[in-house]
């Protein structure tokens, strides 16, 4: 989640329920609240030439509905991802906070540049409110950010990083390179099993997902 488009939430997204569903075998349900709806899109795509049942279900979800649609698979899922919309208008505040109130884990996918610090920055603000909201009523609401898309620029990146100290919330170690073999979605395939360079880049930020959210 983060409130900012561009910054590998869906692809980041899609990478963790593949190799959840594939080489955990994980039921997993992901649900593209995104107006764009890559994620159902590059799932239609695939599809088209495969001949496999598909490893888990890529949803298009009205937000407006997510209630619903949580409450009705929850009983038969291990995990629901849910994609979160980009909602730039303060008015939208309650649409994300809506959403954000289901969630039992949030992974913030943080870049560097002025603009997205500022966005990732309010983004938190709603995510620390919810927290404190839901943990008033006995539930929890754990959330970790991580360097996103980084390598580009070394000097980026180092902003990036100090940023990310300020925001109060927990800073994975690792994070996702911007590298070619992860700019296309794979939602059949898990990186894992897609050769050494994509397992080797990809593993120890999945690796550090599982342990920090317990999955």
């Amino acid at each position: 989640a983060n409130i900012k488009g561009g910054v590998s939430k869906t692809s980041t997204g899609i990478f963790l329920a593949t190799a959840l569903a594939n080489n955990k075998k994980r039921k997993v349900l992901y649900l593209d609240c995104d107006s764009q709806g890559s994620a159902v899109h590059y799932r239609e795509l695939e599809k088209q030439d495969m001949d496999v049942p598909e490893p888990y279900r890529i949803r298009k979800t009205d937000p407006t509905f997510i209630f619903d649609v949580v409450a009705d698979n929850k009983p038969n899922n291990d995990l629901i991802f849910i994609d979160l919309p980009r909602l730039t208008r303060a008015e939208d505040d309650k649409t994300i906070g809506m959403i954000l109130s289901l969630c039992d884990y949030i992974l913030v996918p943080i870049t560097s540049g002025e603009l997205d610090n500022m966005s990732t920055a309010d983004f938190i603000r709603i995510v620390k409110r919810i927290q404190t909201a839901k943990e008033k009523r006995g539930h929890s609401l754990k959330c970790a950010g991580f360097a996103s898309m980084t390598g580009r620029v070394p000097t980026e990146d180092r902003a990036s990083r100090e940023f990310m100290n300020t925001l109060e919330i927990p800073i994975l170690e690792h994070g996702l390179p911007h590298l070619r073999i992860f700019y296309r979605l794979e939602t059949y395939n898990s990186l894992l099993d897609l050769g050494k360079e994509k397992k080797e880049r990809f593993a120890p930020f999945f690796n550090e997902v599982l342990e920090f959210f317990n999955l």
